[in-house]
């Protein structure tokens, strides 16, 4: 598979060709239709974070298709449509974790810093911090102004919406979170 890979900090990520990963237990293998660039993905590689993965394949804010189940992995059904986010692994024994504060985890990993994340073809994530994303997807009309940030960085890196992903010419908006930081987006 194709990736893009974080080697040393305040260098530009290296194209490199991998081997597919391969679903542990629990885990899911996505193949990435999208991964959004967010402002911790800059420091990440800004070498503003300490102690990342190295190599290190950045992103977490994934959307993207299961296509297949490591053992014990059965939330998800082959080719189902799913968001993996920047929490990616945790203990679930500490006292944030019994607290349901599983942010705040003692050895909590994180996609795209700690654990390869969305810049590739493929990725794998536990299935316990995937989620579903349902049709239909979170529509936002185009006049609000995130929805209008988000637009703006779709038309920017000229991504092709598809018939189904602009249902009534609606944007539709399949990242996690906004892609596009406030005041950096220009029409």
């Amino acid at each position: 598979m194709e990736a893009m890979v974080f080697i040393h900090a305040q260098q530009p990520l290296s194209h490199e060709d991998r081997k597919t990963p391969v679903p542990g237990p629990a885990q899911v293998l996505v193949e990435v239709s999208a991964c959004a660039v967010c402002r911790t993905d800059l420091h990440v590689v800004d070498g503003e974070l300490k102690d990342p993965k190295l190599p290190l394949i950045p992103g977490h804010e994934i959307v993207g298709r299961v296509r297949a189940s490591g053992p014990g992995a059965n939330h998800f059904y082959k080719g189902e449509r799913i968001g993996i986010p920047w929490l990616g692994w945790t203990c679930g024994v500490c006292r944030y974790c019994q607290a349901g504060m599983e942010n705040l985890c003692d050895t909590a990993r994180f996609t795209g810093y700690t654990i390869d994340g969305g810049y590739a073809e493929y990725t794998v994530a536990d299935e316990r911090f995937c989620f579903r994303i349902m049709r239909p997807w979170i529509v936002f009309e185009p006049e609000s102004s995130k929805a209008q940030q988000s637009w703006s960085a779709i038309r920017k890196f000229a991504l092709q919406p598809t018939a189904d992903t602009l249902p009534n010419r609606k944007a539709s908006v399949d990242a996690i979170s906004t892609i596009c930081q406030p005041g950096r987006c220009r029409n």
